[in-house]
């Protein structure tokens, strides 16, 4: 990323990368400890196996973080998005969105441009560069979200394949520690259930966003300009 950002006729704030990462609801570990000798072994384990969500990132080469964008399992107009996400305390903080297998695909990435995107380069005046830097991934690559960036005036960069560790700041040093931060909350969350119950079900999507932003908020310009 380093001749990227030191290109004179681009301003920092609007060198950007984009990358998306899944997340669970449920983050039980795949072993235990216990006293050796013991001949019972409790373990804990969680009910829920559609926790799955992903989370998609944006940075810029400045240090400057965009709203987590999460994208939950659901219909993309379904109940959740139309009841259970306007009451979201932490809509706020991030944008929420359905996809029937919780995945990115081209319709998010055009809401995702919209609604991530835009309101970031609202300032940006006419004509100054900006440069999305974003893996090969069809969905970031589809003819209406290229067309949909040459209209706010994005040029999109795409990372080769096998690259990603030199060029993808997010994928290099930000995602690790962000997402280290949520299962750190979800471990919080699970030990104060009480150490008398060994089956759990997921948090919440409430709870999950919660985790999420206040995550997000936790991870530095230090550690954005280091990545």
């Amino acid at each position: 990323m380093r001749p990227i950002v030191s290109a004179p006729d681009v301003q920092q704030k609007f060198i950007l990368n984009m990358d998306q990462t899944p997340m669970f609801l449920s983050m039980c570990p795949h072993s235990s400890l216990n006293l050796q000798g013991e001949r019972t072994v409790n373990g804990r384990r969680t009910t829920d196996s559609g926790s799955r969500f992903t989370v998609t990132c944006t940075v810029s080469a400045n240090g400057d973080k965009l709203k987590p964008f999460l994208i939950f399992k659901g219909e993309r107009s379904g109940r959740i998005a139309t009841r259970e996400f306007p009451t979201n305390p932490y809509r706020e903080q991030v944008v929420l969105c359905c996809q029937k297998k919780s995945w990115q695909d081209g319709v998010n990435m055009e809401d995702y441009v919209d609604k991530i995107l835009v309101p970031y380069l609202q300032e940006k005046a006419n004509g100054v560069p900006c440069l999305l830097l974003m893996d090969d991934f069809s969905a970031h690559w589809t003819d209406d979200v290229k067309e949909r960036l040459e209209e706010i005036g994005i040029t999109p960069y795409k990372i080769p394949p096998g690259c990603t560790y030199l060029v993808q700041p997010l994928d290099v040093g930000i995602c690790k520690p962000f997402k280290d931060q949520v299962r750190s909350k979800w471990w919080q969350w699970m030990m104060d259930q009480g150490a008398d119950r060994y089956t759990f079900v997921s948090a919440s999507r409430e709870l999950g966003t919660k985790w999420v932003s206040e995550s997000w908020e936790a991870i530095t310009e230090v550690t954005i300009r280091n990545a």
